[in-house]
């Protein structure tokens, strides 16, 4: 087939090149699915304002996450706890960055949706000091990372060691997307690979479930 030769141009290597390294293939899958066909549709993909819909986040790290805000809701009763921020597109990245809040100008674990910032809340107002020695304990009981001291309140699915290779991972994933649309690259995920990816959703959800994992 036409489409399975583009996976294999030089600019990037088949999803299941990466799928068969993994040591969860399965959840790799699924954060590839959820990226292209959540994340990178949604209208707030590119935006300059503070994002904390729930639905951005991996799925995997969500259910994790809830996890850790019932244990310290249970542990301290009297915070609200909620969040910040979920998502953060580039634009927004740059915004904090220029604040000195973050040491990360483009491409935070927030962009990929497994990151978060936990605070509490009192009369609907955001507050930041929460009792993040519980906060972290529950954090890594359960196996997520903290980067405490350096950010609180923020939380993420890996840990600081494979950023990077969660970056090149998505990367890739973003080049297989643009060639199997055969769309115009336009930096690592724009505009017009986001309408590519829009008109040709159904496509994408059958490539997707092409991939067994059964058979890597």
């Amino acid at each position: 087939m036409e489409e399975k030769k583009l996976l294999y141009t030089k600019q990037c290597r088949p999803l299941q090149y990466f799928l068969k390294q993994s040591k969860n293939p399965a959840m790799l899958l699924r954060y590839a699915r959820h990226f292209i066909l959540t994340m990178a549709i949604s209208e707030s993909f590119f935006t300059r304002s503070v994002c904390n819909y729930s639905y951005l986040l991996f799925p995997d790290f969500m259910e994790k996450i809830l996890s850790v805000m019932e244990f310290y809701s249970r542990n301290v009763s009297n915070d609200i706890v909620g969040f910040f921020e979920t998502y953060r597109s580039n634009e927004r990245q740059l915004q904090v960055y220029n604040a000195g809040a973050s040491k990360v100008k483009a491409y935070g674990m927030h962009y990929y949706g497994i990151a978060v910032d936990i605070i509490n809340f009192k009369n609907h107002i955001p507050r930041w000091n929460l009792d993040y020695n519980i906060l972290v304990k529950a954090v890594q009981d359960i196996g997520l990372t903290s980067l405490r001291p350096y950010e609180d309140c923020h939380v993420q699915f890996i840990p600081i060691s494979m950023q990077q290779d969660w970056r090149d991972f998505t990367d890739n994933l973003t080049k297989i997307v643009q060639d199997l649309l055969n769309c115009k690259v336009d930096g690592k995920l724009g505009p017009i690979t986001m309408g590519a990816i829009l008109m040709s959703e159904q496509r994408l959800k059958e490539y997707f479930d092409s991939i067994k994992i059964s058979e890597l």
